[in-house]
């Protein structure tokens, strides 16, 4: 599916862009999961693997998934996430753990309590505009690698080995709303907005 494609308004009869897009914060973490990216590029060398691992720029921990919206509704997006930022302080993040979805793999973000509470506004805002589902469960997480169906790949041995790892911190200082256009190569992510966390 691509991120980035074309629907009919059914009110107007305009053709109206859509974009593939989600709020969440950068996340600088080459230092702290250095190790774990050099084994998940020697997994992505044997051709078996299927891994793909995320690149340092697209390490993101997701704050609310939106999908493909219309172009003309990334302003209302945007004043939502200004009105939130200006009430939250950045937050530093504790890094932990390995996780797996079914074609993923990911470091798990504990769950701070601050964090949880600009999740569950963003949550009940943009359901609201009919962004979003309410009934979503948020998984604070880091995405560092993607792999196929049919993959072979020593997902318990990194289960034995990272299981209880402690990565380290980030600072989350700004939301992003980032767009995700699907390539050949993988995914690839570009902020369109960034809005900053209120002074501590």
């Amino acid at each position: 599916m691509k991120s980035a494609d074309k629907s009919i308004d059914g009110n107007s009869g305009n053709t109206a862009t859509k974009i593939r897009c989600f709020l969440g914060f950068k996340v600088d973490a080459r230092d702290s999961l250095s190790s774990l990216r050099e084994e998940l590029n020697s997994l992505a060398n044997k051709a078996e693997s299927k891994l793909r691992p995320t690149t340092d720029q697209n390490l993101h921990l997701t704050l609310q998934f939106f999908g493909s919206v219309n172009q003309e509704r990334l302003g209302s997006i945007q004043s939502i996430a200004e009105q939130i930022a200006s009430r939250h302080p950045a937050i530093r993040l504790h890094m932990q753990g390995i996780g797996f979805f079914r074609n993923a793999i990911w470091i798990g973000v504990k769950p701070d309590p601050a964090l949880l509470v600009m999740a569950e506004e963003c949550k009940l805002a943009f359901s609201a505009i009919g962004l979003g589902s309410i009934d979503s469960q948020y998984l604070p997480h880091i995405t560092v690698a993607r792999f196929d169906s049919n993959a072979k790949l020593p997902l318990s041995q990194l289960t034995d080995k990272y299981g209880h790892q402690q990565w380290g911190f980030f600072c989350a200082e700004e939301i992003s709303l980032f767009r995700s256009d699907t390539l050949p190569g993988g995914a690839r992510y570009s902020v369109i907005f960034t809005a900053a966390l209120a002074k501590p």
